[in-house]
């Protein structure tokens, strides 16, 4: 659906909510009125988004995702900043975790095993930190839990174009060997 299709939802339910959101946003940063927003974004898609990448880890104390080049890394991006006039809103950060040494084989399970599990990550966007030193372990829930190893945010995080975003993860010991850590971005965006 177009966003000029989506946004006569107004408030009916939480995805009405969140595009409003998200243009009311656009607008503040943008400093632009009502009408230049809905100029802006009526050729844009309203759509689910899915950001992830995957770093092992080993035993390293420190790893950041979402940051650099994605030349060789493993990503469903190609750039980790967004395009020109593309914005997303993140409502919700899920963990992934597997042990293998060869990190495009890994089998991932949803949330973190039990010993990585004592950990904090910082998510950061345009040098501003939204959630600092946020527990890992916030990740695990029960195994019959459809949602497991997802972090619900309670106020989401607009990712603007051009703008760099990142997730350090601090371990407070070394982890198990071998040990591949996904991090998905999940909400919702414009696209072209």
């Amino acid at each position: 659906m177009r966003y000029s299709q989506l946004a006569n939802l107004g408030n009916i339910d939480m995805v009405g909510a969140q595009i409003a959101g998200l243009a009311r946003w656009v607008a503040t940063v943008r400093d632009m009125d009502e009408n230049q927003v809905m100029k802006l974004l009526e050729n844009k898609t309203v759509a689910d988004i899915d950001f992830f990448h995957a770093r092992a880890v080993n035993t390293a104390l420190t790893q950041t995702f979402f940051e650099g080049d994605t030349g060789g890394e493993f990503t469903n991006l190609n750039s980790f900043l967004l395009p020109t006039n593309e914005f997303a809103l993140i409502t919700a950060i899920r963990i992934k975790s597997a042990v293998n040494a060869t990190l495009v084989a890994s089998v991932w399970t949803n949330g973190v095993a039990t010993l990585d599990q004592n950990a904090f990550f910082t998510f950061t966007v345009n040098g501003v930190t939204y959630r600092r030193n946020f527990p890992l372990l916030a990740s695990i829930s029960a195994p019959e839990d459809i949602d497991q190893g997802i972090i619900q945010l309670n106020t989401p995080i607009v990712i603007g174009d051009q703008e760099p975003f990142s997730i350090r993860i601090d371990w407070e010991a070394a982890t198990v060997a071998n040990l591949n850590i996904g991090i998905e971005l999940l909400g919702i965006g414009t696209i072209a």
